[in-house]
């Protein structure tokens, strides 16, 4: 089977499940636009820290083919949906991936290749506004298959989407690429690899942090990303924090994926405190690093979290005292990190293991694909 994967290579995630497909035997052709739209991102195909993780694509068997057009707008992906046509029977592609709703969704959609699937994965869906909104729906519905990166997102595709033929299925993670980090530490450490977007919240742990109590000593913290917000976020964290907890503050701006492994090989606690989500690849790769996690207490986080196995700490949002108090709990109690980072790795091999998953979206899309009679098979 030849899959046509329309995703942007520079998602590390959307690399990520390329890698998996490709792991199964199939042929598979990324196809992807030359330059980035309009919409503000903290990730670039032309960034320094993504070109290891491009560069493994190929090295792997994977196609990569550029779309052209000089349209940064949503009409980008009608321009050039006749290109998507042209490297589909280039390629002799059975079926057509977006690895995305929304604009990359309507890409696969216009461009009139059949059979299609979609992957939601969190915003194309719970963020999707206006005339997108109303054309979403079209896209998914009509669809062979629309997979869903969690059960929440797969409920709220159905009420957006009620006659797609929706499958929660979580992406995953390769999971045996991640350290184990060692929880009895004299000092741990926090790390948030979230990108600097309004969307993933990151001033919030800045609050967190001045919040703690007069005179605690500084907790060591790592920033990994990007974005449009981080000198924003940088320069609020001069203004408010103390200068002995500024000094223990670090902000990457980016790294490549072997820097992100070495960080969190260092790292204890794992903090994302996003308004809206997926199931976020970020929090899966901190389960298998065996990292606690305090996250934002929003549905797509309660899948992860379990109460009764203390696996984290959720938080409400805009609560800088609440989560002071969890950041508290999560770097004094040792045991509580050590039984939860037994908890969280057997979790995230359960549900997430991105060969696995794949597999079973392999399987879903050879059903899509028409016999020579004419009919699925």
């Amino acid at each position: 089977m030849n899959i046509v994967l329309v995703m942007s290579r520079a998602s590390p995630w959307a690399r990520d499940t390329a890698l998996a497909l490709r792991a199964h035997g199939h042929g598979v052709h990324v196809v992807d636009f030359a330059t980035a739209p309009s919409v503000p991102s903290y990730l670039s195909a032309d960034d320094a820290d993504q070109q290891s993780g491009i560069a493994k694509l190929r090295d792997n068997g994977v196609s990569i083919h550029l779309l052209h057009t000089t349209w940064r707008s949503g009409l980008r992906y009608i321009i050039a949906a006749p290109q998507l046509r042209r490297v589909v029977h280039d390629v002799r592609g059975d079926v057509v991936l977006a690895l995305y709703g929304g604009g990359l969704a309507m890409l696969a959609w216009v461009s009139g290749v059949r059979p299609y699937a979609v992957y939601v994965v969190g915003s194309d869906v719970l963020m999707a506004q206006g005339r997108l909104r109303g054309l979403s729906s079209r896209f998914l519905e009509q669809a062979g298959a629309v997979f869903s990166n969690g059960e929440y997102l797969a409920e709220q595709t159905r009420l957006f989407a009620p006659r797609a033929r929706v499958l929660p299925l979580y992406l995953g993670i390769a999971v045996d690429d991640f350290p184990i980090v060692p929880q009895r530490v004299a000092v741990p450490r926090v790390i948030c690899t979230r990108g600097f977007l309004p969307v993933y919240n990151n001033k919030y742990l800045i609050e967190g942090l001045a919040a703690r109590a007069r005179g605690a000593a500084p907790v060591p913290t790592t920033f990994v990303s990007k974005g449009p917000d981080l000198d924003y976020v940088r320069a609020y964290a001069d203004r408010i924090l103390s200068v002995e907890q500024r000094s223990a503050v670090a902000f990457l701006g980016g790294v490549d994926r072997a820097r992100l492994l070495a960080e969190l090989a260092i790292s204890q606690v794992y903090v994302s405190l996003s308004i809206s989500d997926g199931t976020s690849t970020s929090l899966l790769e901190g389960f298998a690093s065996g990292l606690f996690p305090i996250l934002s207490d929003i549905p797509q986080n309660r899948e992860w979290i379990d109460s009764s196995a203390a696996n984290g700490i959720l938080v409400p949002l805009h609560d800088s005292a609440a989560l002071a108090l969890a950041l508290e709990r999560a770097l004094r109690d040792e045991e509580l990190r050590v039984r939860a980072a037994i908890f969280n790795q057997r979790l995230v091999r359960e549900r997430a293991d991105a060969y696995r998953n794949m597999g079973v979206v392999v399987d879903r899309l050879q059903a899509m694909i028409p016999s020579p009679s004419g009919s699925p098979a």
